[in-house]
């Protein structure tokens, strides 16, 4: 039997009470625009979540078909500027708890991002302002979605991607 697919990006980056709250809001509440997939994109990418798991759970969560967005992102933030692209997009990063941004993989992975005046806004973490009868019943419909393939998931691989810009078919 194939392996749930939050259990297995869970256990790549943690608990999704874990995750900020605007991620949260973004994968359950609102219709994805390119500015939110790109958000969205920047932490699954910054938190190493494989392109193929970020789709199908974005999917699985928001209702409506985004792989080809996902995937155009992916593919951006590898290549723009030939892997030097600085300040892509920033993310909140679960392993150090703080926001740091997306640059090029030529460049820096850790680099903080310096909050702008007037200061620190606290990062709100989990479902504490979504969570309604509505999100609680998709999350435990999420929770029990299984990763389409029907393989064991291994090398942080659970399948191959369709997307059309991976099937060679562009954008």
């Amino acid at each position: 039997m194939s392996p749930l697919l939050l259990e297995s990006i869970e256990s790549m980056i943690g608990l999704i009470e874990s995750w900020p709250n605007e991620i949260l809001f973004y994968l359950f509440s609102i219709i994805p625009t390119s500015d939110v997939i790109r958000k969205v994109c920047a932490f699954f990418y910054g938190n190493g979540v494989p392109c193929e798991l970020a789709y199908r759970l974005y999917e699985t969560c928001s209702g409506r078909t985004v792989t080809d967005d996902v995937c155009f992102w992916y593919t951006w933030f590898r290549t723009v500027m030939f892997g030097y692209g600085v300040h892509l997009e920033k993310y909140y990063n679960l392993r150090v708890q703080k926001y740091l941004y997306v640059n090029g993989p030529k460049l820096s992975q850790c680099e903080p991002v310096i909050p702008k005046p007037p200061g620190n806004r606290r990062t709100l973490i989990g479902f504490q302002t979504i969570l309604c009868p509505e999100t609680d019943g998709l999350l435990h419909h999420v929770r029990h979605v299984r990763i389409p393939c029907g393989t064991p998931f291994c090398d942080e691989q659970c399948c191959k991607c369709m997307c059309r810009t991976c099937r060679g078919e562009g954008k």
